[in-house]
């Protein structure tokens, strides 16, 4: 089965930079005008609901319906706000959406808010986004100044601003109402709920907060229509385009990852365990007898035990060298000046290369003794 590619289409083009001018070349900005001349926002919102478009910040909630929750009749002004937020690790198709194609983001917002009602949206961009907020604020001047954002956007009598917000970098404003504390000029902290931003979201009013992939699928649902934006639809499953942005990739089971799914190769280096003679004479004897009373059992860590990284266990543990080999300073040398060939300043000849060995806490009287 092929797929063909919708959010990030235009990135496969030779030197497309992103400039409203090559995304409107490329067939940008055309569903504004469908959705402002031919739709009205309820009909928007419909679509949206129709075509099965679920959050792609996470949760998954379906879009339409949480525009849906918008009081009609509110004498409160209405917020969009764009949740930029990107902090998950190993997580970065946020940042390549609004690097790459910026214009996408910019036309899902404002299709966005004329579905909600909004006159105003928030853009809240992640603090460590330095180059992606500088493409967004280009974006965002080069859109105004083409007459879609500002005053009378194309002739339709719909008014829009978006401002850009870049946040601090707390990993907990990428939840919606902690997001809207920061944005607020707050202290990042959730809000308990209810009530729910779409009812008291920003400043007390009205706000749906959306995800940054979310909102560049608008265009498209627009463009093709719902029957035609759900492709490769499951029931019940989100349709349309989403971005895959994994990493690691494990086997998909219908069961949990068993630990076999999550084992290291046999030929990694495995963390090994290290016992001091007097842990040993703690835990009892290798016939899994228990020790002396209050004595840790034989499967936890003993108190002084110490992880050795970049053992194999096939290797055994580390040896001392042999004696033509041995430091000829003495044993009461001082320990060697940490340097870019030896970072950790331990003694050469003490233990064999690559190994390194912390000596338990007040146990430093015999530094020859390997732990």
């Amino acid at each position: 089965m092929t797929f063909e590619k919708v959010l990030t289409k235009y990135q496969d083009i030779p030197e497309y930079t992103g400039t409203i001018d090559e995304y409107i070349a490329h067939g940008g900005y055309r569903a504004l005008p469908k959705a402002l001349r031919e739709l009205q926002p309820a009909e928007v919102i419909e679509q949206v609901k129709r075509s099965g478009l679920r959050g792609r910040g996470g949760a998954g909630f379906p879009c339409g319906v949480k525009w849906g929750f918008i009081p009609k009749d509110s004498p409160k002004p209405k917020y969009l706000v764009c949740n930029c937020d990107e902090s998950e690790p190993g997580t970065f198709k946020d940042r390549m959406l609004i690097e790459e194609d910026p214009h996408q983001l910019i036309e899902g917002m404002i299709i966005s808010s004329y579905a909600i009602g909004s006159r105003l949206a928030f853009l809240y961009c992640r603090g460590e986004f330095v180059y992606g907020a500088r493409v967004l604020e280009r974006a965002i001047r080069e859109a105004t100044l083409r007459g879609y954002l500002g005053k009378n956007i194309l002739g339709s009598g719909f008014d829009l601003d978006i401002h850009l917000h870049r946040g601090a970098g707390a990993y907990i404003c990428g939840e919606e109402t902690g997001l809207l504390e920061s944005l607020e000029g707050k202290r990042g902290q959730p809000r308990p709920k209810p009530p729910f931003p779409a009812i008291s979201g920003l400043y007390r009013s009205p706000t749906v907060v959306n995800n940054v992939e979310t909102l560049c699928n608008v265009p498209h649902i627009v463009l093709r229509g719902a029957a035609g934006y759900m492709v490769a639809a499951r029931e019940g499953a989100s349709t349309g385009a989403s971005v895959f942005d994994r990493i690691l990739v494990l086997p998909t089971t219908s069961r949990a990852p068993s630990a076999a799914t999550l084992q290291p190769p046999a030929a990694q280096p495995t963390p090994q365990f290290l016992d001091t003679p007097d842990d040993q004479e703690a835990d009892g004897p290798e016939t899994g007898q228990p020790g002396p009373p209050g004595a840790p059992p034989l499967n936890r860590l003993p108190p002084r035990a110490r992880v050795q990284p970049g053992i194999n266990p096939q290797n055994g543990p580390p040896q001392p060298l042999s004696q033509p080999e041995q430091d000829d300073r003495g044993p009461e040398a001082a320990p060697t000046r940490p340097t870019p060939g030896n970072p950790f300043g331990v003694t050469p000849g003490t233990v064999r290369p690559g190994v390194i060995i912390a000596p338990p806490p007040g146990r430093n009287d015999d530094p020859q003794r390997a732990r």
